[in-house]
């Protein structure tokens, strides 16, 4: 027997009569391997048995490879059938979804089918989905504003990379800015795979032309739409607060002088204490240090609240206890406690102000690689699978 006819099912449950059934409309959802082209050109058979004419038959897969797969195993098919005898004929489309009395009833039929298909001026057609729309397209291009007698590409990286050849060396000074600043966050390599790889806006533009006129339709920018999922970024930087405050270079000193005084561990942070501390004696820029500053509040991996702040050691109590300053036992709790969640508070900030930045500079380099892109295949009277 054949590999075709090995491709049966062992046994066929109701689910799958069903799903043979031309006259239903079915979703079949299942995985690689399962059968889902063996119901495809069992579901093909069954209409050409009903007499639907070979071009009123239309199936599209995603690729060539799948496509020539359906249409050899259904010419495959239909050419067995003219060979079989009855008994193994009728066998054969019981298993597609037909009772005994049908099968014996489409006998004839199916022996005869091969030829009829054959002898058909227009074949079934079995194609890709960029196949069937780029005939759609060219079918009717002025009414859909594309230009006439255009060529359907599907090496689609290649077309990518030759639309965009002379764009890379004509940057404005403003997309340049917006390079730099996906050079500074990701680097030169990620940069790149963000601009033109596989998630890039250029694969995803039909998705991208979708928010696009949403967000139109709505009177923003997709920039603006994204401003709006960021609540944090027109805050003023929580930093700035605690380093600005009165108190500020005398709560530094303060830490400076319990940290000396501590145990061991208390006294590993001062390497990182002792700059910012410097820097606010200075008038500096609390972000000049905001890294040193932060390992004293912060752990450095991960990076979370140290759970020290929250609480004073033996050694330096103790210390202050001799010192008089029993008292300010709470104050050294209530700094350590305050910039430690200011901190927490500035990474989330500091968070969307690179998400706006790396953004911003994505959409704005995008947009002008896809416009670019657009007018070259204008030129080059091109489309892809995308457009």
């Amino acid at each position: 027997m054949s590999d075709l006819m090995n491709t049966l099912p062992e046994k066929q449950d109701y689910s799958e009569k069903l799903a043979c059934d031309p006259q239903r409309s079915v979703i079949v959802s299942a995985c690689a391997g399962s059968g889902k082209t063996w119901l495809l050109v069992a579901r093909m058979v069954r209409l050409l048995l009903d007499d639907v004419k070979p071009q009123e038959i239309l199936a599209l897969t995603f690729t060539r490879k799948a496509a020539q797969e359906m249409r050899d195993r259904l010419y495959g098919l239909l050419e067995q059938f003219s060979k079989s005898d009855d008994a193994s004929l009728i066998k054969e489309l019981i298993a597609r979804g037909m009772d005994k009395a049908q099968a014996e009833k489409y006998l004839p039929k199916a022996k005869v089918l091969y030829e009829q298909v054959l002898a058909n001026p227009q074949p079934i057609v079995i194609d890709t989905f960029h196949g069937w729309f780029g005939r759609l397209l060219g079918a009717a291009p002025v009414s859909l504003g594309i230009q006439p007698g255009f060529k359907l590409r599907e090496d689609a990286k290649r077309l990518q990379e030759e639309c965009l050849d002379d764009w890379w060396g004509d940057l404005t000074p403003e997309l340049k800015a917006h390079y730099d600043i996906l050079l500074k966050y990701l680097g030169s390599h990620e940069t790149q795979k963000l601009l033109m790889g596989k998630s890039s806006l250029f694969k995803q533009r039909g998705a991208w032309t979708f928010f696009a006129k949403k967000c139109k339709q709505t009177g923003v920018t997709p920039i603006e739409q994204l401003k709006q999922s960021l609540h944090k970024l027109n805050l003023s930087n929580p930093l700035l607060a605690q380093w600005n405050a009165p108190n500020a270079l005398a709560d530094i000193e303060f830490l400076e002088h319990c940290f000396k005084n501590s145990s061991t561990n208390d006294q590993k942070l001062l390497p990182n204490l002792m700059p910012a501390l410097a820097c606010k004696k200075g008038g500096g820029n609390v972000m000049d240090v905001a890294k040193n500053l932060q390992d004293v509040f912060l752990t450095k991996s991960p990076v979370k609240y140290r759970s020290g702040n929250d609480t004073i050691l033996n050694a330096l109590e103790t210390f202050l206890n001799n010192e008089g300053k029993a008292d300010r036992i709470g104050d050294y709790i209530a700094i350590k406690q305050t910039w430690g969640h200011a901190f927490e508070e500035y990474l989330l900030w500091q968070a969307e102000q690179d998400v706006f930045a790396i953004n911003e500079a994505w959409f704005a380099l995008s947009q002008s690689m896809m416009a670019h892109a657009s007018a070259q295949k204008e030129n080059m009277r091109v489309r892809d699978f995308d457009d």
